[in-house]
């Protein structure tokens, strides 16, 4: 496994890009027709989700 360190800026800031992305990908799966398409949003959601609690976010 890979670790990073990470100041708390960079974190806050690193927290703050992948929570804009996750906005916008919710908007994306939900225009998407494409069941494979919309399949691997998902996977790349949670992925990101899962980042952003690690980074000490709250998913919401």
């Amino acid at each position: 496994m890979a670790t990073v360190d990470l100041t708390e800026s960079e974190a806050s800031t690193l927290r703050d890009v992948i929570q804009n992305y996750l906005s916008e990908l919710h908007s994306e799966i939900s225009h998407t027709d494409d069941r494979d398409f919309k399949a691997a949003l998902r996977k790349r959601q949670e992925l990101l989700q899962s980042v952003f609690h690690k980074l000490g976010g709250a998913v919401g």
